[in-house]
C-alpha cells in the first residue's frame, strides 16, 4: 500500500469522526433544552442509564471489531484470502452470541442494575420503574450493535474506510433525530396532562430506543459497501481454491488466533477508561476535602468532565481517525516483512497528527473564550482557563492513542495492555495529592502525567522493535512547532488589532462568537498553511503535490476544461 492510500484512508475516516463529532456537540445543547440538564428527574434517568449502559457495550464486543480488521489484513497480505473470510464468518457468529448474551443480561438485570445507579428508589425525583424501562428499551441496540461492528471490522480489514464513516454518521445522525423528536415530541404532548418533570421522564425513557434504531440504520448504509467487497472477496477465494493454495486451519486455531488479540483490545480499551472512573470516582471527594464546597466541587466536575470535554475532543478526532487504520495498515506491511514501510507509517502518522492536532489545540487556547461562547451560548470566567488547560491535556490523549495502536499494530498487544493500565495507577496515585494542591487542575496535571508515561515509555518500545528514525520525527516535530508560533503570533495579532476596533465583541453573544471564531479560524489557519508551504512541511509530510502553487494549478486547468 503506498503512502497516498495511507492518508487517503485517514483522510477519509477524519471527515466521518468530525461530521460524528460536530452532530454530537450539536445534540449536547439540545437534548440539555428538552432535559433541562443532570440535575432535573429526566437528566439522572439519562445519566443513570448511559452509565449502565456502556459497559455492557463494551461487553457485547469485546474487541472482536479490531481483531476482526488486523486478522483479515495479515491473511490478505499472504493472499490467504480463504481465512480472511473465515475469520470474518466465525467472528461474526461469536459477536452475535455476545451481543444475545448481553442483551439478555441487561434486561433481566435491568432492576438491581437502576438500583445500584441511582442509588435509591427516589434519587433525583427518578421512580425506579423509569430507569428499568429505560434500560430495558436501550438493550435491545445490543442485538445489533456486534452485527454493525463486524461489518465495520471486515472494511477496515480491506482499508475502506469510506463505508465505515458513511455508517458512523447515518447511525449517528439517526440517533440524534429519532431521540431528539421522541424526547421532544412525548413531552409536548403530556406537559398538559401529567406536568413537566413527569413529561420529559417519559419523553426521555422512550427515546433509548433511538438507539438500537441508529444502528440498524447503520446496517443499512454499510450493506452495500460490504456487498461489494464480499464479492471481490468471494474471487479471491474461489482463485485461491482453484490455484490449490489452501491453508486449512481448524475453527479452534482461528477462533483462538482472534481472542489472543480480541483480549488485549479490550482489556486496554477498558484500561483507558480508568482516567474517566478515576475522575468520576475520587474528584468530588478530594476538592471537597481540599476546601470546596459541595456546590463548587460539583460545579468543577460538571464544567471540567462536560463542558469543556467536548471541545477538548475535537482535535482527538485526527488521532481517531489515524488510528482506525494505523493498525491494519501496519500489520499487512509486518506480515510480508516491509519493515522500512512500518516506519514509514508510523513516522507519516505521527507528522500528521502532530501537524494537525498541536495547531488545534492552540488554536482553542487562543481563541477559548468565543469558542465557549459560540457552543454553549453563555461565557464563563471559571470554565475558559480550565478548557485551556483540558485541552493541552487532550494533546497528550491524542498521542496516548496514536502510541498504543502503533504498539498493537506491531505485535506489541501486552505492551499496549501494560501502559494502557499504568497510566490510570499513575493519575490514581497522584490525583488526590494533585487535586489538594491544585483543585481541579491538580485532575487535569495527575492525567497528564499518566499520558506522559504511556506515551515515552510507548516511543521507546516502538524505537526498539522497528529501529524506528527518532532524530527524523522530533526534526518535523519543531518545524511543527516553529510553525504553530507563527500562527499564534499572527493569531494574537490579529485578535490585539480587532479588539480595539470592537472590543468584548467576540464574546457578547452566539452570532458574533461564531464570526469571530470562523474570522481567525481562516486567519490563523491561512497564515498557518502559507508558512508551512513556505517551510516545506507540506510537501515533506503529505508529498510533493501538496504544495499551494500546484494545487492552484490544478484548479485553474480544471476550471479552463470546464
Amino acid at each position: 500500500m503506498s503512502r497516498k492510500s495511507f492518508i487517503n484512508a485517514a483522510a477519509i475516516s477524519m471527515v466521518g469522526l468530525f461530521l460524528v463529532r460536530f452532530l454530537s456537540i450539536i445534540y449536547a445543547p439540545l437534548i440539555s433544552m428538552i432535559i433541562g440538564g443532570d440535575s432535573t428527574p429526566a437528566g439522572a434517568l439519562n445519566a443513570a442509564t448511559n452509565a449502565i449502559f456502556n459497559p455492557f457495550y463494551e461487553l457485547s464486543l469485546a474487541g472482536l471489531p479490531m481483531a476482526v480488521a488486523k486478522l483479515i489484513s495479515t491473511y490478505n497480505a499472504r493472499e490467504d484470502f480463504d481465512n480472511s473470510w473465515r475469520v470474518y464468518s466465525l467472528t461474526s457468529k461469536v459477536m452475535m452470541l455476545l451481543g444475545i448474551t448481553a442483551f439478555a443480561a441487561l434486561f433481566i438485570f435491568a432492576e438491581p442494575l437502576a438500583a445500584m445507579a441511582l442509588s435509591s428508589n427516589q434519587e433525583g425525583g427518578v421512580d425506579i420503574s423509569y430507569a428499568v424501562a429505560s434500560v430495558r428499551l436501550m438493550s435491545v441496540a445490543l442485538l445489533f450493535i456486534p452485527l454493525l461492528s463486524g461489518l465495520r471490522g471486515y472494511l477496515q480489514g480491506f482499508k475502506t474506510l469510506l463505508g465505515v464513516s458513511v455508517s458512523q454518521v447515518i447511525e449517528q445522525l439517526v440517533r440524534i433525530v429519532v431521540i431528539l423528536v421522541i424526547a421532544f415530541g412525548i413531552t409536548a404532548l403530556m406537559t398538559g396532562t401529567v406536568g413537566h418533570d413527569t413529561a420529559t421522564t417519559n419523553g426521555i425513557m422512550y427515546s433509548f430506543i433511538g438507539i438500537a434504531i441508529s444502528v440498524v440504520a447503520g446496517m443499512v448504509a454499510i450493506y452495500p459497501f460490504y456487498r461489494k467487497l464480499r464479492k471481490g472477496h468471494r474471487r479471491s477465494r474461489t482463485l485461491q481454491r482453484r490455484a490449490g493454495m489452501l491453508e486449512t486451519r481448524s475453527n479452534g486455531e482461528l477462533l483462538r488466533e482472534v481472542l489472543s488479540i480480541a483480549i488485549p483490545f479490550t482489556l486496554a480499551n477498558l484500561a483507558a477508561q480508568g482516567y474517566t472512573l478515576i475522575t468520576t470516582y475520587t474528584f468530588n471527594s478530594s476538592m471537597i476535602a481540599a476546601g470546596y464546597s459541595v456546590d463548587a466541587a460539583q460545579s468543577f466536575y460538571q464544567i471540567y468532565t462536560f463542558w469543556t470535554e467536548k471541545l477538548v475532543t475535537i482535535p482527538l478526532t485526527f488521532a481517531m481517525a489515524f488510528s482506525m487504520v494505523l493498525i491494519t495498515f501496519i500489520s499487512s506491511s509486518l506480515e510480508q516483512g516491509k519493515l522500512k514501510e512500518v516506519n514509514r507509517y508510523i513516522l507519516k502518522c505521527l507528522q500528521t497528527v502532530a501537524f494537525l492536532t498541536i495547531a488545534a489545540t492552540i488554536g482553542i487556547n487562543l481563541l477559548a473564550g468565543p469558542m465557549y461562547m459560540m457552543f454553549y451560548g453563555f461565557g464563563d470566567s471559571v470554565a475558559i482557563p480550565i478548557l485551556v488547560a483540558n485541552s493541552l491535556r487532550g494533546l497528550m490523549f491524542a498521542f496516548e492513542v496514536i502510541i498504543i495502536s502503533i504498539l498493537q499494530g506491531i505485535n506489541r498487544k501486552w505492551h499496549a495492555l501494560v501502559l494502557s493500565v499504568g497510566g490510570p495507577l499513575i493519575k490514581l496515585a497522584l490525583n488526590h495529592l494533585l487535586i489538594s494542591l491544585f483543585g481541579v487542575y491538580g485532575d487535569i496535571l495527575a492525567t497528564s502525567i499518566g499520558l506522559a508515561f504511556v506515551v515515552i515509555v510507548g516511543f521507546i518500545v516502538i524505537v526498539r522493535t522497528t529501529k524506528f528514525p527518532i532524530w527524523q520525527f522530533i526534526k518535523s516535530l519543531l518545524l511543527v512547532i516553529v510553525n504553530v508560533a507563527v500562527m499564534a503570533v499572527v493569531i494574537i495579532a490579529g485578535e490585539w488589532l480587532f479588539n480595539l476596533v470592537a472590543p468584548g465583541f467576540g464574546t457578547a453573544n452566539r452570532l458574533n462568537a461564531f464570526i469571530y471564531v470562523v474570522l481567525f479560524v481562516i486567519v490563523g489557519g491561512g497564515a498557518y498553511i502559507l508558512f508551512a508551504d513556505w517551510t516545506g512541511i507540506l510537501q515533506i509530510f503529505f508529498g510533493p503535490e501538496m504544495s499551494i502553487k500546484q494545487i492552484i494549478g490544478k484548479i485553474v486547468r480544471r476550471l479552463r476544461r470546464s
